[in-house]
């Protein structure tokens, strides 16, 4: 195989592990929080004081960064298969390449700008005497950016 063979078969083995960790992990993350919100059957005062545990036993072992990354894995994977598409279609026919990194471009500059905006806004707010609306493109990548 060539190297451009090769790199586009990386990039799409890597994007379709990390979509499977993200359905694995989904999948894990839904069960614990049924178990979570199961009905114990206990009378109140023990259903509650249960239901604190199983409260704080999420919290201990991190379980909301675990779902908080699920959108991350996925758009790291949806970057890396793009990146293979553009690559297979550079390699074939730069006609079809040209409208597909357009559409990829512009879809790839949302999700930046709506990484970075909600910081920018932060930082313009800490900055300026002028009140703005608070931004609404909160997300666990901007999160992850913004700390």
């Amino acid at each position: 195989p060539t190297s451009t063979e090769v790199s586009i078969n990386t990039l799409w083995f890597l994007s379709l592990t990390l979509s499977l960790i993200a359905v694995f992990n989904g999948i894990l993350c839904l069960q614990w929080l049924r178990e979570y919100q199961s009905d114990s059957g206990l009378p109140d005062k023990e259903a509650i004081a249960l239901r604190q545990m199983r409260f704080e036993g999420l919290e201990r072992w991190r379980v909301p960064e675990i779902i908080t990354s699920l959108p991350i894995l996925l758009l790291t994977a949806l970057a890396l298969f793009f990146a293979g598409l553009l690559q297979l279609m550079w390699s074939k026919n730069s006609t079809v390449a040209i409208a597909l990194s357009a559409v990829v471009g512009i879809a790839m500059t949302f999700i930046i700008a709506t990484t970075f905006l909600p910081g920018f806004q932060v930082l313009y707010a800490v900055l300026s005497s002028y009140a703005i609306p608070q931004c609404p493109y909160k997300s666990p990548q901007s999160w992850l950016v913004s700390r």
